[in-house]
Formats: structure tokens, sequence, C-alpha cells
């Protein structure tokens, strides 16, 4: 009788035994599908940086939206591994070129980044910013190395454009296949202020951009790409720019 008795309770034992084990391992099987249906379901947590790119620019610290920039900031060596995402107003970072894209009249960021000639097409300007080099100082060796490549060692013909209130190279247009490029200058008080190159290439459409450099303060070096009905304002959008820069500037 004590036998049998022992038998039936290490039968019941068993069997519990296995329905413990079933159920352990029926819990670890529902874990385990949780766990990889949460990882595929849960939503991205996606990094936001900070809405403003600030850096120094020849000693001063400039601050600017980040809706202008179809590309970060380069920054000088030592910030080049990827982008530098502003933290704690940290802004003492020198920038060695910036690139942004904006709406004229009003310089506000352009809504489509698409880059050239689709948004000069919109009425946009592409302006680059580089803080001056000692060799970029000076705008009439510029010109002047941009005249003699087109004169072919002739004495280049200079007409004044009165309607643009712009200087021109007239006669030596430099022409390669289905491109052309014109050259464009201004001067005050006897100082190159300006250069503008103007290059046209056949497409569908045509592609005819102009790319205007200016210097500000000797400090600041801005090359803005514009189309050629915009060209026609060249000044205003120079003082617009150079307004537009001045207000960017972030206050010690």
């Amino acid at each position: 009788m004590l036998k049998g008795y022992a038998v039936r309770l290490y039968f019941m034992g068993w069997q519990t035994l296995r329905v413990c084990a079933g159920l352990f391992l029926a819990m670890r099987v529902i874990l385990y599908v949780w766990l990889i249906y949460y990882a595929y379901t849960k939503p991205a947590q996606s990094y936001e940086p900070s809405p403003v790119v600030c850096g120094k620019m020849a000693g001063e610290v400039y601050e600017f939206s980040r809706l202008y920039f179809p590309f970060w900031p380069e920054y000088e060596e030592g910030f080049s591994k990827g982008p530098y995402y502003v933290r704690k107003n940290d802004c003492d970072i020198s920038i060695k070129s910036i690139f942004i894209a904006m709406k004229w009249p009003k310089l506000e960021p352009a809504e489509n980044h698409r880059i050239y000639e689709r948004l000069l097409d919109r009425g946009g300007l592409l302006v680059a910013v580089t803080p001056i080099v000692a060799i970029e100082n000076d705008l009439r060796q510029w010109r002047d190395h941009l005249l003699e490549m087109r004169s072919f060692g002739e004495a280049p013909s200079v007409a004044y454009d009165s309607q643009l209130g712009l200087y021109r190279n007239v006669g030596s247009d430099y022409s390669w296949g289905r491109r052309s490029r014109r050259i464009f200058w201004s001067e005050e008080l006897g100082e190159v202020s300006s250069v503008t190159i103007c290059n046209w290439q056949a497409r569908e459409p045509d592609f005819y951009a102009c790319e205007m450099v200016f210097l500000i303060s000797g400090t600041l070096k801005v090359q803005v790409t514009m189309s050629p009905e915009k060209f026609v304002q060249w000044h205003e959008v120079r003082r617009a720019l150079e307004a537009f820069l001045v207000s960017r500037k972030k206050a010690g």
C-alpha cells in the first residue's frame, strides 16, 4: 500500500514538474516575442539638434537659424569628423565656411533646399561666407587674374555698363563648347569692391547663373550665386546681405 502511494506521489510530482517546466518555457517564448515586437513597433526617438548654428568667423561670433543650412558649416580642423551641434550656447568654435540658402528679397530661409538652378529659378540666393585669408583681401588681383585668362596675351578691353553700374570685359567673352562666361566688377574710390562671373550653359532649360564676390569690412569674403534677373539688382543684394550678416553677430 505504501509502495503504491509512493508511486502515485512520484507520478503526481513528475507531472507537476513537467507542467511547471512547460509554463516556464511558454512564458520565456511569450516574453521573447513581446520584446521583438516592442523593438520593432516602438516609435523611434530621433535626435533633434539645436535650432541654432553658431561659431566664430574672423574673431566675431555669428548665430544663424539652422533652417538656412542645406549643409552643416565646415569648422576648423579638429571638428571636421562630423556635424557640430550647439549645446549650452557654446559658440567659441571657429568656422571655416558656411553655405546658406535664402529667398529674395526678404532673405528668409529657403523652403526648398534643392540646390543651384532649382532654387535660383524660384528667386533664391545661395550664399557662401568664409573668413578672409591674406591672399584674398584684394579683389583687384582676382579681377586681373580672370581678365588675363580671357585676354589671350592682349590687353583686355573694358567698357562701363551704365545700366548695371559695373565695368565688364568686352570682345573676349570666354566660350568653350556650349558654355560661355562674362566678367563684371565694381570700383569704389579706386578699389575693386566686387567681382562677378556670369556663366551660361546650354541645358533643358538653359542654365545661367552669376556668382558675385565681395568683402565685408576686410574680414569676411561673401560669394552669392543668383539668377541673371537678380544680378540686375546686384547692389541691393549686396547691401541686404551685408546688413543680414551684421544682424547675425552675437552680442558678447
